[in-house]
Parts: C-alpha cells; structure tokens; sequence
C-alpha cells in the first residue's frame, strides 16, 4: 500500500480512539506514532521553507501534524504544502517545550512536551538543540 494511501491510516486512526476509550495502551499507541508517516502541514513551500502548523494548548506550543490524507484536507485552510515524516522525525525535531497535536481523519489527540521528553528518554531519540 503506498504511503498516503487512506487504508494504511484507517488503522492509526482506529487505534488513537481504542486508545482514548482505554481499549489500548497509550505506550502502544506512541509505539505505533512515532513508526506512522505522518503529514507535517506547511504554510510555506517546503523546497524554500518549511513553516510548520501551530497551535496553542494552555500557553504551550504544538506542533501540528495529519494521520491521513483525510486529516491533511482538514488543514488545507492553514496549509497548502506538507512533507512527510515519521512521527519518530516529528518527535525528535521538536524543540524541549513544544508537544505534537495529532489530527487524525476524525478528532485530535495532543501528546504533551513533558510527554515528548518522556519518549525521547524511552526511545532513545534524539533531541533537537535549541
């Protein structure tokens, strides 16, 4: 199945909502994110630049990403561009106080900077110098 292609996300997208129902273990479904190509929308070309999608969660920066073609469309208002990543990419290339806002085809789910930081020791990911 070529990356992209909405089948290979349905998954993901299944497992985030077993995930906030409690049916699965959030360590199994950071495993599966950070092994997940994900879309990192940009408002910029990123063949010049790459200017990433943020938000703001209670004074906090996150970076924005899509699970899906399906997500990515949600965005298109904020972005026209996007490149691909893992989520391992996405996690280790976030900056100490940022967190990941997770937009699935349906809902969002935030992975918070303390939480970054936490699979960044537990996976032995990399971290960006400031």
């Amino acid at each position: 199945m070529a990356v992209g292609d909405s089948g290979e996300y349905a998954d993901f997208d299944v497992l985030a909502h077993a995930a906030q129902r409690g049916e699965c273990t959030f360590e199994y479904l950071v495993m599966a994110f950070l092994a997940r190509t994900v879309f990192m929308p940009s408002s910029t070309n990123p063949t010049s630049a790459l200017t990433p999608v943020m938000t703001d969660v209670q004074g906090q920066p996150y970076i924005v990403v899509a699970t899906c073609a399906e997500a990515m469309a949600s965005l298109r208002g904020l972005a026209k561009f996007a490149v691909n990543l893992t989520g391992a990419q996405v996690v280790s290339g976030a900056r100490a106080d940022m967190g990941v806002m997770v937009t699935l085809s349906e809902g969002t789910f935030a992975l918070a900077p303390e939480l970054i930081a936490q699979v960044r020791k537990s996976f032995n990911l990399p971290v960006r110098p400031d």
